[in-house]
C-alpha cells in the first residue's frame, strides 16, 4: 500500500491494504479452527482425533505451568550483549542495509520503485547462508527470532487496525468484499482440492498450513499446524522450506513488478502467466502419475 501511495499517487492505497492484512489474518484463524473441527469430524487428521481433545490452553489461549516453554536459549554471554539485543540488532542490521541499498537503487533508477521487502527478502537470506559457511548461526536462536517477528506482527496488525480509515474502507467496499471473497473460495480451492491431490502423505496438514500462510502469515500456518500435528510429524515445515527455495523468486517478482505493469496498464499479465504455470504444474503430475496418489486411502 505505501509503494502505490508513495509512486502512483494512489493516497488510499495504504488504508485498502491495512484492512486486507487484517481480514486475512482473521480468516486465517477463525477459516483454520473451522476447517480443523470438520476435518476432525472426517477423520481425515494424522495427528489429532477429535476436536474435542484439543488441549485447553489452544482454547483458552493460557499456557498451564508445567506446559510453559523458554522463549529462547541463551547464545551469548549477558556480561557482554544481551542475547535478545543481539538477536533484534540482527534483523536490524538486514533491515537498514536493505533500506539503504533500496534508496541507492531507486536513485540510479528513478523510473523502478524497487520495495523494501524484496530487497530485504534476498539480504536476510545471503546473511543466512554466510552465517551457516562461518557456522555462526550457532549462536542465533531461532525460537527468540520468531518472538521478535510474532512481537512485530503483532504491533503490525494493531497499529494497522488503528490507522485504517473507514471512510476510505466504505468508499471501497464493494470491490474489497469481491476481492476477499475470490481470495478465500480460491485459498480454500487450493486446501480441499490441489492438497489433496499433489500431496503424497499428510496431505490435511500440509494443506492446512498452506490456507494459514496464503490467508494469513507464516506464522499463522505453523499455529494452525500445531493445533493438528502438535510436534510436527509431518515435517510439514521442512518441506515448504525447501519449497520455498523456488517460490521466493516468484513472490519477488510479483512484489516488484505488478505495480508497473498495473500502472502501466498491462493488469491482466501477471495473473495469465500465473494460472498458465499453474496449469503446466497440474499437466505435469497427471501425466506422471503423481496428481491423486494416495488419494482415496487418505481421503
Amino acid at each position: 500500500g505505501l509503494r502505490w501511495a508513495a509512486h502512483y499517487g494512489w493516497e488510499e492505497a495504504m488504508d485498502l491494504g491495512m484492512t486486507s492484512a487484517t481480514i486475512g489474518i482473521l480468516v486465517a484463524v477463525l477459516g483454520g479452527l473451522f476447517l480443523i473441527k470438520r476435518s476432525t469430524e472426517k477423520g481425515q487428521t494424522q495427528f489429532i482425533t477429535s476436536f474435542k481433545d484439543l488441549p485447553d490452553e489452544l482454547r483458552s489461549g493460557l499456557m498451564p505451568k508445567n506446559k510453559r516453554y523458554h522463549m529462547g536459549q541463551e547464545t551469548v554471554s549477558s556480561s557482554s550483549i544481551d542475547p535478545f539485543v543481539l538477536h533484534l540488532a540482527i534483523i536490524a542490521f538486514v533491515i537498514g542495509v536493505a533500506y539503504w541499498l533500496t534508496n541507492m537503487l531507486t536513485a540510479f533508477i528513478p523510473s523502478v520503485s524497487i520495495p523494501l521487502f524484496s530487497v530485504a527478502f534476498v539480504l536476510g537470506l545471503i546473511f543466512q547462508s554466510i552465517n551457516r559457511r562461518i557456522h555462526a548461526d550457532d549462536y542465533i536462536d531461532q525460537r527468540v527470532m520468531e518472538r521478535i517477528g510474532g512481537t512485530a506482527t503483532d504491533f503490525l496488525v494493531a497499529i494497522g487496525i488503528a490507522s485504517i480509515n473507514i471512510t476510505v474502507v466504505i468508499d471501497y467496499a464493494v470491490p474489497l468484499i469481491l476481492l476477499f471473497v475470490f481470495g478465500i473460495l480460491w485459498a480454500y480451492f487450493l486446501f480441499r482440492f490441489i492438497g489433496p491431490n499433489i500431496f503424497q502423505e499428510y496431505w490435511l496438514e500440509k494443506s492446512l498450513f498452506g490456507w494459514g500462510w496464503s490467508t494469513g502469515t507464516v506464522a499463522m500456518g505453523l499455529a494452525l499446524l500445531r493445533i493438528v500435528d502438535p510436534e510436527l510429524k509431518s515435517k510439514t515445515p521442512e518441506d515448504y522450506a525447501l519449497a520455498y527455495i523456488g517460490v521466493a523468486p516468484v513472490d519477488i517478482i510479483i512484489v516488484t513488478f505488478t505495480p508497473i505493469l498495473f500502472s502501466l496498464g498491462f493488469t491482466w499479465i501477471i495473473p495469465v502467466v500465473l494460472l498458465l504455470i499453474s496449469a503446466l504444474i497440474v499437466a505435469i503430475y497427471k501425466y506422471t502419475g503423481l496428481w491423486g496418489k494416495n488419494h482415496k486411502q487418505q481421503m
